[in-house]
C-alpha cells in the first residue's frame, strides 16, 4: 500500500462553468443522458443538461424526497418521500409534473435527518428473464409513530406484474428483506452512503455504530440471484478500515472504479479536517465470511460468523484535508489512466490522474467556488459525453468541465499537463479532446505511465567498445487512423549530424544513433535530438558524457550525476557504468511521500 500525502497551491481559478441556483440546498440529485433532476428542501427540479430549469415542482411542507432515482428504461423516476408516513411516487421522465402511480409505503426513513438509500438493481439469468427492482435502504432514529414496516434493507417491485404488484416488498416465500438484528428504535448506530451493482454483485457501503466507542465501515454485498429470495439469501458484510497507522473511521463519499478485479474510492474522515481517499479491491469483500451477525436476513438471524481471516486494507491512501466527495472516471479512450474528481469543503474541484501503479500526475483545479461552500457527497459525470461533471455547492448546481485542453498553445506544453484526456491534434495544431480529433493523429501521455520527461535516452557502447549508442525513447501515445511516420534526428551543437556515416534507426517509440567513441570528448558532448511524428516534431537537448569518466567518491550527488547522463549507477559496485544493451527500462518507479505537488490550475 502506498501513501501520498498531497499539498495544493491554488493560483485562480475561472467562472467559465454553467450554474444554476435554487430556492433551497440540493439534498440529491441524479442525472441522465439529456437531463438532470434534483431534491431541494421543499422543492423538485428537472433541468436540461446545461441547467436550464424545465419543470419546477413544489413539495408538501412536512415532505422531504429521499430517495430520487431514474429508471431510463421506462422513461420513469422513483421517488420516495417522508409525507405522512412515507410514499413512493413514480413520475414521467421527461416531465416530472405527470404523476403515473403514487402510493403510500414506508420504503425511506420517517423523519427528515434519518439515512435513506434507493438505486436500481437487476435480477435474473440467461435462462430467466431480467428483472428490475428497487432496493431500498432506511434508518429508524426514534420510536416510529406510523403503522408501515421499516425495513432495513429491502428490494421493491418496480411494476405492478411483479409478485405483490408495485413497490411490494413480496417475494416468493413473503417480504424479502433484512432487518438489524437489534430492535427498530435502535437503528440509530446505522447511516447508509452507497449503494451500487455492479455486475453480478450488489454493494451496499454503511457506517455502522456512529454513537458507539467503535465506529467502523462497513461493506454489506449480495450476489445476483434469479429471485429476490436467493439473492438476499447470499448476503455478507465485512468491515473496511482505513488508513494504515491513521484512523479514519467514517465515510463521506464513494465511487466505483471498476476493473477486475473490482476497484472502489472512498473519502475517509477522522474528523472535519483529516481527509483521506483509499482505493480498495472490493471484490474480496463479496467472497467474505456468510451472513453477518449484526443482521436477521429474510426472518432468520445470524447465531454464529466468522467474517474472514484478511481485513479489507486500501491498496493506495491519497491524504488531503477536508475532502467531502470523490467521482471516478475510467474511459477507454485514455486506457488505464484513472481520473477521480475530489470535492473539499472549501468549495474546490480538483482532477488526480493515476497510471496503473496508482502513482498520481500533478492536480489539477477545475474549479474554487467564491462563497466556500462545501461540495456535496455526490458528483455525477454528464453521460452524454463525459467532457462535464455536476455538483452541488449549498443551494447552487454547477456544470463544470473536466478539461481545458485548448488553453495549450503547443505540443510540448499539452504533454506536459499530464492530462489524459487531453492530446495534441496533428492536423488541427491543437490540444484536443480525443473526440474532436478522430480523423488526424493525437499525441497525449503515454499509456497508463507517469513520465517526468517527453523524450529520455541513454548511452551504451558496443562489445567492442569502439561505438556509442545513443537511445531514445519518445514517452508518447499516439492514436491515428493510420501508421504515422515517425522519425529522428541527432546532430551536435555545431549542427553537424552525429550519426553521419553511421547507423541511426527510427521504430516508434524509439531512435538509435551509433558513433564512434573517438568522438566523444572527456567534457561530454551537446546533442539535440528532433523527434518528428507525421509534421509534428519536438526536441530535447543533452550533454552526453562518458560514462567510465564520471568518477569520485560514491556520493548522491555523483550517482544523480550519473543517471541524468544516461548511464547506470552499480549499486554493488557504487560507480558509473555503461550501461548495459537492452537494460534500459523506460516506466521508472518513484516511491516515497509526495509532500510537495506543484498547482496546475485549469481556468486562470
Amino acid at each position: 500500500m502506498q501513501t501520498l500525502i498531497i499539498v495544493i497551491f491554488l493560483i485562480g481559478h475561472s467562472q467559465s462553468d454553467e450554474s444554476q441556483r435554487l430556492d433551497g440546498n440540493v439534498s440529491n440529485f441524479a442525472v441522465v443522458k439529456g437531463r438532470i433532476y434534483i431534491a431541494t428542501d421543499d422543492r423538485l427540479y428537472q433541468m436540461h443538461r446545461n441547467l436550464t430549469v424545465e419543470i419546477r415542482s413544489d413539495t408538501k411542507q412536512d415532505d422531504r424526497v429521499k430517495i430520487l432515482v431514474p429508471f431510463e428504461k421506462e422513461n420513469k423516476l422513483i421517488i420516495c418521500g417522508t409525507h405522512a408516513c412515507g410514499y413512493c411516487e413514480v413520475l414521467n421522465l421527461k416531465n416530472i409534473s405527470k404523476t403515473i402511480h403514487k402510493e403510500s409505503v414506508g420504503a425511506a426513513s420517517f423523519y427528515p435527518n434519518e439515512s435513506s438509500l434507493g438505486f436500481l438493481v437487476h435480477i435474473g439469468d440467461s435462462t430467466n428473464k431480467l428483472e428490475t427492482y428497487l432496493l431500498t435502504g432506511a434508518v429508524l432514529k426514534r420510536p416510529k409513530t406510523c403503522d408501515f414496516d421499516l425495513f432495513f434493507l429491502a428490494l421493491r417491485n418496480l411494476n405492478y406484474s411483479q409478485n405483490g404488484g408495485i413497490f411490494s416488498a413480496l417475494g416468493d416465500q413473503g417480504p424479502v428483506h433484512i432487518r438489524s438484528r437489534k430492535q427498530e428504535w435502535m437503528f440509530l448506530d446505522f447511516e447508509f452512503v452507497d449503494g451500487f451493482q455492479y455486475e453480478k454483485h450488489i454493494y451496499i457501503l454503511v457506517h455502522f455504530n456512529i454513537s458507539g466507542p467503535q465506529p467502523q465501515v462497513r461493506l454489506l454485498s449480495m450476489k445476483k440471484g434469479t429471485t429476490k429470495t436467493n439473492t438476499l439469501k447470499s448476503f455478507r458484510g465485512t468491515t473496511i478500515h482505513c488508513c494504515g497507522s491513521k484512523n479514519y473511521t467514517q465515510l463521506a463519499s464513494s465511487a466505483v472504479v471498476g476493473g477486475s478485479p473490482l476497484l472502489w474510492a472512498g473519502v475517509f474522515k477522522a474528523d472535519s479536517e483529516s481527509t483521506a481517499l483509499a482505493i480498495f479491491n472490493i471484490s474480496q469483500g463479496a467472497s467474505y465470511g456468510v451472513g453477518d451477525l449484526d443482521f436477521c436476513v429474510l426472518g432468520s438471524c445470524y447465531n454464529s460468523f466468522k467474517e474472514g481471516s484478511q481485513n479489507m486494507a486500501p491498496k493506495a491512501v491519497y491524504e488531503y484535508p477536508s475532502m467531502t466527495s470523490v467521482a471516478v472516471s475510467v474511459d477507454v479512450t485514455v486506457s488505464s489512466w484513472m481520473m477521480f474528481f475530489i470535492g473539499t469543503a472549501e468549495g474546490q474541484l480538483i482532477k488526480i490522474s493515476m497510471d496503473k501503479g496508482m502513482k498520481p500526475t500533478c492536480p489539477i483545479v477545475l474549479y474554487r467556488s467564491n462563497d466556500e461552500h462545501p461540495v456535496h457527497s455526490k458528483m455525477i459525470l454528464d453521460p452524454v459525453d463525459k467532457k462535464h461533471i455536476y455538483l452541488a455547492l449549498g443551494n447552487q448546481m454547477k456544470r463544470v468541465p473536466v478539461a481545458q485542453c485548448g488553453r495549450y498553445n503547443n505540443m510540448r506544453d499539452c504533454w506536459l499537463s499530464h492530462d489524459p484526456l487531453c492530446g495534441w491534434c496533428a492536423s488541427a495544431s491543437r490540444c484536443t479532446f480525443h473526440d474532436e480529433c478522430l480523423r488526424s493523429t493525437w499525441i497525449t501521455i503515454p499509456d497508463g505511465s507517469v513520465q517526468e520527461q517527453m523524450i529520455s535516452f541513454q548511452v551504451d557502447e558496443t562489445p567492442s567498445h569502439e561505438e556509442i549508442i545513443v537511445s531514445v525513447t519518445a514517452h508518447l501515445r499516439v492514436v491515428a487512423p493510420e501508421a504515422p511516420v515517425f522519425s529522428c534526428a541527432f546532430t551536435t551543437e555545431q549542427g553537424e549530424s552525429l550519426c553521419a556515416g553511421s547507423e541511426n534507426i527510427a521504430v516508434f517509440p524509439n531512435c538509435f544513433c551509433v558513433f564512434f567513441r573517438e568522438n566523444l570528448p572527456a567534457g561530454g558532448l551537446g546533442v539535440t535530438v528532433m523527434i518528428s511524428i507525421d509534421s509534428q516534431t519536438s526536441s530535447e537537448s543533452w550533454n552526453l558524457k562518458n560514462c567510465s569518466l564520471i568518477q569520485g567518491k560514491p556520493t548522491f550527488a555523483l550517482c544523480s550525476e550519473c543517471v541524468a547522463a544516461g548511464c547506470l549507477w552499480s549499486f554493488t559496485q557504487r560507480i558509473c557504468a555503461w550501461m548495459p544493451l537492452n537494460s534500459y527500462e523506460t516506466d521508472k518507479q518513484v516511491t516515497g511521500h509526495m509532500s510537495e505537488v506543484p498547482l496546475r490550475t485549469e481556468y486562470l
